[in-house]
């Protein structure tokens, strides 16, 4: 889609005090990857915090792949480190914030 390869996940684990449980993980990949960094994931569903707090820079929707999804703005780029990381350490990344938003 628009030159990005995209990865999704269905049924990813969601960290406890978030809501769904699980949901699908939209994942794009830019032409280059892995020497060129990612940006930004997606959601199927809307993510919230069980508490009802609202989770920064979640709060746009954009189409891909013929439906509506989630985005979650968070930039790598600054800790992107061309010929180490690999989508190993980006799928690492998104866990460390979807830890944070749940904390």
């Amino acid at each position: 889609e628009g030159g990005m390869v995209c990865l999704t996940i269905k049924e990813y684990p969601l960290a406890a005090g978030l809501s769904p449980a699980a949901n699908e993980l939209l994942v794009r990949l830019p032409s280059g990857f892995p020497d060129v960094a990612p940006d930004m994931f997606w959601f199927a569903e809307p993510v919230t915090r069980s508490d009802g707090t609202v989770i920064p820079a979640t709060q746009v929707n954009e189409p891909h792949l013929g439906r509506s999804w989630q985005r979650w703005s968070r930039h790598i780029a600054g800790q992107w480190r061309p010929g180490i990381d690999d989508i190993r350490s980006y799928m690492a990344y998104i866990r460390s914030c979807i830890n944070k938003a749940a904390a």
